[in-house]
């Protein structure tokens, strides 16, 4: 890049030569930018930091710096994408069958991306997804009562017989399938390890999540 490319620019001390933050000289939102070498050789890694702030921006520049670095010493690819675009070349790479294709990209669009779709999928433990099981469990009711499920059933009128609460067998399903997909991640190096996703499954039930159905519905805001 040229320095007319820049209206501000600053290397970082913690790597000088590898990492510097920069706003751009042509853009009415002075939002700063990173940008780190990978290598020797290699591409740079650049994104924006959503911040105007300097010293913010120093933070995350720095925070994705040590990332990066800590990753490729783990031997895992580092990569900033979130679970959506990971989770789709997933079903598009996977080599799945036709009908568990059709199943992950059901489940994917309607409960998975959703919830995780703006999340790293390093940040995916069994806390997290214990949190996305109580949010899944409220996900039918809370449609009903907001009207999607009544204009969803104009176009498929076989949603009507979509119960407010999933079975056990469909939760210990879709977790399956996340298992699979966290696998294909540390096989391809996007994971060091597959978390173990422990649910204490007996927890969800209809009595125990009329109290807290105000925090199902904030949950996947939380992980924004």
């Amino acid at each position: 890049m040229e320095d007319g490319y820049y209206d501000k620019q600053e290397t970082l001390d913690i790597d000088p030569e590898r990492v510097k933050i920069f706003t751009l000289l042509k853009s009415k939102k002075k939002n700063w930018y990173v940008r780190i070498l990978r290598g020797e050789g290699q591409r740079y890694f650049q994104k924006s930091l959503k911040t105007t702030d300097k010293g913010v921006a120093k933070e995350r520049a720095t925070k994705l710096y040590l990332e990066m670095w800590s990753a490729k010493e783990r031997g895992v690819v580092f990569v900033d994408k979130k679970f959506a675009p990971l989770m789709l070349h997933f079903i598009e790479n996977a080599g799945l069958s036709e009908s568990r294709e059709i199943r992950f990209r059901g489940v994917a669009n309607r409960y998975f991306i959703p919830f995780f779709g703006s999340m790293r999928v390093n940040m995916i433990d069994s806390k997290v997804y214990r949190e996305f099981v109580q949010w899944r469990c409220n996900y039918w009711r809370e449609a009903r009562e907001s009207g999607q499920l009544a204009k969803e059933m104009e176009d498929n009128p076989r949603m009507r017989n979509m119960k407010d609460v999933p079975s056990l067998l469909s939760l210990k399903g879709e977790r399956q399938m996340m298992r699979q997909f966290l696998i294909w991640c540390t096989d391809e190096k996007y994971l060091q390890a597959v978390p173990p996703l422990r649910v204490d499954f007996g927890r969800f039930s209809n009595g125990a999540f009329r109290a807290d159905r105000e925090r199902a519905k904030a949950l996947p805001k939380k992980h924004e």
